[in-house]
């Protein structure tokens, strides 16, 4: 399992999000990640900020890495690229 074991999702729909990024890879060259937060901070900009650097996604090989960063909660989210 790719998540945590507190993740949102279930397994089934954890499988989807894996093979659709599997997909998105396939057909670019980026390189993509979802992080899910439990953050509740009403800034999150900042917080996906600091997650992008702290997974080192603008040392992809092209530096062309893309995060998806999700607030469930507060059903907030952010793209970075």
């Amino acid at each position: 399992m790719f998540f945590k074991k507190q993740s949102y999702l279930s397994v089934e729909d954890e499988e989807l999000i894996l093979a659709a990024i599997e997909q998105a890879e396939f057909g670019c060259l980026a390189e993509i990640r979802v992080h899910l937060a439990k953050d509740r901070r009403k800034d999150i900009y900042h917080r996906a900020v600091n997650t992008f650097r702290k997974l080192g996604m603008e040392n992809t090989g092209l530096r062309n890495g893309v995060l998806f960063y999700i607030v469930p909660k507060v059903k907030k989210y952010v793209i970075l690229g």
